[in-house]
């Protein structure tokens, strides 16, 4: 409990320099990387139309699409059933956002600080889900993210 409330705290002051483009109306907080995925995979948007979605998880790779100035972000997140048993939950979020693209690292020799988004970090985002009409795909995008790593 300790833990939610310490990451509410830093995540609302982190992220109110964004309060002007009204990020937080509709932030669903009770919605985890778990179940994102089964929303995603129910491919039922019903209830999730023009809301927000707070997720935490680790960045584990990040591909890059300079033409077009976008990337695809792979965060992923677990929960441990017992003593010996894992579940890991994986969610392809797409960065479309010329500020947040801005933030990775495109060759080996770009700096990189507290602020780059890159494979490994411990993060806090703020996701939307928009289904395609054509092929009814369900495709996340990343709107924020904050580095916690």
């Amino acid at each position: 409990m300790k833990k939610v409330f310490l990451c509410l705290i830093v995540l609302l002051s982190c992220f109110y320099v964004n309060a002007q483009e009204k990020i937080f109306s509709n932030v669903l907080f009770n919605i985890n990387l778990r179940d994102l995925t089964r929303i995603i995979a129910d491919r039922n948007l019903s209830n999730y139309k023009d809301v927000n979605i707070l997720i935490d998880g680790i960045i584990t790779e990040i591909r890059i699409d300079n033409k077009n100035n976008r990337a695809e972000v792979d965060i992923v997140s677990g929960e441990w059933f017992g003593l010996d048993e894992v579940k890991m939950y994986q969610v392809t979020a797409l960065i479309t956002d010329e500020n947040l693209f801005s933030r990775i690292p495109k060759t080996r020799r770009d700096s990189v600080n507290e602020y780059s988004i890159v494979a490994g970090k411990k993060i806090i985002g703020i996701v939307s889900l928009v289904q395609s009409s054509a092929d009814n795909d369900v495709r996340v995008f990343l709107k924020d993210i904050r580095i916690i790593n």
